[in-house]
């Protein structure tokens, strides 16, 4: 899973966030915007692809306000969706 596979997936709508994200999201004021930036201008920083029950990646990037947002997004072996897991900063 690279981050180029992410944007695209991201840009053509084919993820989902869960709800436990959603409400990362919502706690965090964190908004689809940060998620599009992310996919943009941020790295892969960690890999996990043996994780179960599906293979997860960290993106991390910078925010203009300084926070370093990190993403948790995971893909089932046979879908072609992508699922943000989780959103959360660096700095908690």
């Amino acid at each position: 899973m690279t981050l180029q596979q992410i944007r695209a997936a991201f840009h053509e709508g084919r993820y989902k966030i869960t709800v436990h994200a959603r409400q990362q999201m919502i706690d965090r004021e964190v908004y689809r915007d940060d998620l599009e930036y992310a996919f943009e201008h941020g790295m892969i920083i960690h890999e996990a692809l043996n994780a179960r029950p599906h293979p997860k990646v960290q993106v991390a990037v910078e925010l203009p306000n300084e926070q370093t947002l990190i993403i948790v997004v995971s893909k089932a072996r046979r879908s072609q969706a992508f699922r943000i897991v989780t959103v959360f900063f660096k700095d908690e």
